[in-house]
């Protein structure tokens, strides 16, 4: 709860009322940089096939770490440094691609080991 105080006197209370998703968004993974995991947050305003994948600096696919129709609301994913073979990945600079409907987007992400 936050209060909002003039002086001495109570003026208002946000009650941190959760509005509905507007759009698309992924926001930034943390920790970043990371070892061993890291968490992918990610809102959607309406229910969506979603994928996140994760690629090498040089464009190469590592891993799918979700690929699902999902409902309205905010997400998360982890990434434990592995690839698709369940092989640990090297320490290095990895892109977070999220697709969503008309909606796609990449951050950045160092794995340190």
């Amino acid at each position: 709860m936050k209060r909002c105080v003039r002086g001495t006197t109570l003026v208002g209370v946000d009650e941190n009322v959760k509005t509905k998703p507007t759009g698309f968004l992924l926001g930034n993974n943390y920790p970043n940089p990371f070892n061993p995991t890291t968490n992918i947050k990610f809102t959607i305003p309406e229910r969506s096939e979603v994928r996140i994948k994760v690629y090498s600096s040089l464009g190469e696919e590592i891993i799918t770490l979700l690929h699902e129709i999902l409902g309205r609301g905010e997400h998360n994913v982890t990434w434990n440094g592995v690839n698709k073979n369940n092989i640990t990945v090297p320490s290095g600079v990895y892109l977070i691609l999220m697709e969503a409907n008309h909606f796609h987007k990449t951050i950045k992400t160092v794995l340190l080991r």
